[in-house]
């Protein structure tokens, strides 16, 4: 088998590295080859890592044209296409065009997998989810692992597996820890645009796996680890035999159009989650959303070719799944009725995360799960960085950054999540922005916009007749100016609604910003 891999960042690495453990354990002349994009001296340390384990590559503009795939390509057997390279891609339409199969890095690692997996994904909430799934099951003692879109790509932990299971050859993993030094930006969550660089790395991702995971001794990486992987649309765009045991959907509301060209298509991707699910299966939706609410469940099952057993979770009652009723989280799975716990006892705030916390109750149910240990998680958790996170109180102002806000859906929830007057920070690269979703929340809620980025403008037009408002510049400038204006018991909520690309690498690397800015300021003397 010979793989032709598109996109030499966090996934495409992950992928060379894996396809090379699988030619070095069938021991044959497999070609393996990474084309790029992006400039060769933008990745020298994955060219350091190519050169190491002998995997050939081409990078520039002109990798990728189309007289360049109508060579490569039909020495080939398979494209492997990284999170975010658009389905447009010369390379992508040629291999649909001589018949070579066209499948994502989540499903080249999940055909050399035997775990268990639990797949969630949808518009939001999608790493909140995950990493609460994987710290229930943990905490319940049972070895689960998150992966995939989250930061930790899946390939690593096949590799893993393939690397104890035939030991024959020294782990590939550990080769790119020793030669990766900075952390890296190929996470595709709501913010990926297959953008990436030479600080782009595996090195945070696989070490925090061993470290966490692999170095306590009372874990074992092997086929019965459950692997809580976050998947996006880029992701399940190209599967083909990925079958999770458990699928779970959030949410979906329009993103990534640029990508995905039209709602449809999106909403589409999505749903390829369940493609391959069988009776045996389990899918999770919430029944909420306008998209996932089925009154009738063998209909939506028709027509989405669904054979798996469907659970939900929602603000009210469902026929079997996991609701609130009141402020108490009831379960009904088994279509009898009993309380977990009361909402006010989970840690995380927002309604958004009452969502998160029953769609990974459900899951956490469906592998029997006692409700002292959901109800033990839910108390305990407190959220990913980047997440509706708590940086600082200065002079009686709350500092909080939701730079992982990268849609106009993801920051409704945000500013929904407060009762204090909110000065909010908006901007960045947009992405076909509805902001009306936000008008009623913005009229309630908020005593001040200030926005910055490319789309400080179409903020400002919109809201400067309503609300007060007033543009920067950068994030930095955003930070100074609202805490000059703000006034004890006020919040300040960084929480964008855009992506982060017009001025950052990725919604990470603006986080940290408005974290060290706010970190930064002057303490006033009263």
């Amino acid at each position: 088998m010979n793989y032709c891999i598109l996109g030499a960042a966090k996934s495409g690495v992950a992928v060379a590295q894996l396809a090379n453990t699988i030619k070095n354990i069938a021991k044959n002349n497999s070609k393996i080859f990474v084309s790029e994009l992006g400039n060769a001296e933008n990745f020298s340390e994955a060219i350091t890592v190519f050169d190491a384990i002998g995997v050939k590559y081409e990078f520039g503009n002109n990798s990728q044209t189309i007289e360049k795939a109508e060579k490569i390509l039909p020495d080939f057997d398979c494209l492997i296409v990284s999170p975010g390279v658009p389905p447009t891609s010369n390379f992508i339409r040629k291999a649909q065009e001589i018949g070579i199969p066209v499948i994502s890095e989540l499903e080249f690692a999940f055909q050399n997998l035997k775990n268990p997996i639990i797949a969630i994904t949808g518009t939001n909430g999608k790493t909140t989810t995950t990493s609460l799934i994987t710290f229930m099951f943990n905490q319940a003692g049972k070895n689960a692992v998150s992966a995939g879109n989250i930061g930790l790509p899946l390939s690593i932990l096949a590799n893993e597996f393939l690397t104890n299971s035939f030991n024959e050859m020294q782990c590939h993993s550990e080769i790119v820890a020793e030669l990766f030094s900075v952390d890296g930006a190929d996470s595709v969550d709501e913010n990926n645009n297959s953008r990436s660089s030479s600080t782009v790395s595996l090195q945070s991702s696989e070490k925090i796996f061993r470290k966490n995971f692999l170095n306590n001794s009372e874990n074992k990486f092997d086929e019965n680890t459950i692997l809580v992987v976050e998947v996006s649309s880029y992701q399940l765009e190209f599967i083909d035999k990925f079958r999770p045991k458990v699928a779970i959907i959030l949410n979906i509301t329009p993103d990534h159009l640029n990508y995905h060209l039209t709602f449809e298509n999106y909403k589409n991707a999505k749903l390829k989650i369940a493609k391959n699910q069988t009776s045996d299966d389990y899918l999770i939706l919430n029944a909420d959303d306008a998209v996932l609410n089925c009154k009738n469940i063998n209909e939506f099952k028709n027509k989405n070719n669904i054979k798996s057993s469907i659970y939900h979770f929602a603000l009210s009652q469902v026929e079997r799944g996991i609701y609130l009723l009141g402020d108490k989280m009831i379960n009904n799975l088994q279509q009898k009725k009993e309380e977990i716990m009361q909402t006010q006892e989970i840690k995380m705030p927002g309604v958004h995360n009452h969502y998160n916390s029953m769609a990974a109750a459900v899951a956490a149910k469906v592998w029997q799960l006692t409700n002292e240990d959901l109800r033990d998680s839910l108390m305990r958790f407190q959220g990913v960085e980047h997440r509706l996170e708590f940086v600082k109180t200065i002079n009686g102002v709350d500092y909080i950054n939701d730079s992982k806000a990268t849609n106009v859906n993801a920051s409704w929830y945000a500013l929904s999540s407060y009762s204090k007057p909110i000065i909010w920070l908006a901007g960045g690269q947009g992405d076909n922005n509805d902001y009306s979703l936000l008008d009623k929340i913005i009229a309630k809620n908020v005593k001040k916009i200030i926005s910055f980025g490319e789309e400080s403008e179409t903020i400002y037009s919109r809201y400067s007749q309503t609300v007060d408002c007033e543009k920067v510049e950068t994030l930095y400038d955003a930070v100074r100016l609202a805490h000059s204006i703000a006034n004890s018991g006020d919040v300040v909520l960084f929480t964008p609604a855009c992506k982060s690309f017009d001025q950052f690498l990725n919604y990470e690397q603006r986080g940290e910003v408005f974290k060290q800015a706010v970190y930064g300021l002057v303490i006033s003397v009263n």
